[in-house]
């Protein structure tokens, strides 16, 4: 099964991210030892072995709902590969029974204001604070993923227009973002004074010596250290991008302009972030009760 499973990544190049990659590998490899272990072979194994065989993972490994999740869908997409190259006659793994996996609103529902101060105030001091605050505001004004922001290069930044042409993940659409005021402002002056010859829009002094990206794992230490430093816990970068689009709608915007902003396949993927003001209005309610029970 490993020379099959190297194939079907070197197949997945051109439509899956290097993290998607990663993940397959490594989810891939997991299920051979679990068959080996149950001394089972990928081509005879059926859906009620393999629903099994995920069932017993999850309770010997207290793994989440979302995380079998993940793995049977690699292993969806492997055996699909699979029949389509026809090493298979069909794919057991498409009768697979998987658990339900409900989208979550983000756990610190912050104000425009909030937000607007912890871009204002990131963490470290001269042009790497500068960069920081860049970093925020593309993350939130522009709801970009982490990914498309580590690889967002100057070439795809127009000034003059005042656009930014949004890279997708292999596979997927690119898309068009208008710059605001303040993004505006703010790349402006980061291009003008910090550029320093990088490709990217991005960089530490290692990456412009490497001539490589900011990479993603920096990316989230910004973002969770200036969260820490303003007393929010926890704080990731898809963060800013929820909030980007529960501040858009509750400012009256459509479902389908947010949808087409975030660049989202479907609208229902909308609907999640309309739960975002009863959430809200709990959480005021809560407080102000248990205010009044404390006097």
């Amino acid at each position: 099964m490993k020379s099959v499973i190297e194939r079907f990544l070197l197949a997945m190049q051109k439509t899956r991210t290097s993290t998607t990659l990663y993940c397959y590998k490594h989810q891939l490899h997991e299920l051979n030892e679990l068959l080996a272990e149950e001394g089972l072979d990928w081509r005879a194994v059926d859906s009620k072995q393999l629903s099994r065989i995920y069932k017993k993972l999850k309770k010997t490994k207290s793994f989440a709902a979302g995380t079998i999740a993940g793995r049977i869908g690699a292993v969806r997409v492997f055996y699909r590969w699979a029949v389509k190259e026809n090493l298979l006659s069909y794919s057991p793994a498409d009768y697979m029974t998987k658990p339900h996996v409900g989208e979550k609103l983000p756990r610190a529902l912050l104000t425009p204001e909030q937000v607007d101060t912890l871009i204002r105030e990131p963490i470290q001091t001269g042009w790497m604070k500068v960069r920081n605050r860049v970093l925020l505001e593309l993350l939130y004004s522009a709801a970009l993923t982490v990914s498309e922001l580590s690889r967002l290069e100057w070439q795809h930044v127009d000034f003059e227009q005042r656009w930014i042409q949004v890279e997708r993940d292999p596979g997927g659409q690119s898309r068009l973002i208008p710059m605001g005021g303040s993004l505006y402002q703010e790349l402006w002056t980061w291009h003008e004074k910090y550029r320093r010859g990088s490709r990217y829009v991005l960089y530490s002094i290692r990456c412009l010596r490497q001539k490589m990206p900011f990479g993603t794992r920096a990316i989230h230490r910004v973002v969770y250290e200036t969260a820490k430093a303003h007393g929010i816990p926890c704080a990731h970068p898809h963060l800013f991008r929820h909030l980007c689009a529960i501040h858009m709608l509750q400012n009256g915007a459509p479902d389908h302009i947010v949808q087409q902003f975030l660049g989202l396949s479907r609208t229902e993927r909308i609907q999640r972030y309309h739960r975002a003001d009863l959430k809200q209005l709990q959480q005021q309610y809560e407080q102000y009760y248990q205010a009044k029970a404390v006097q």
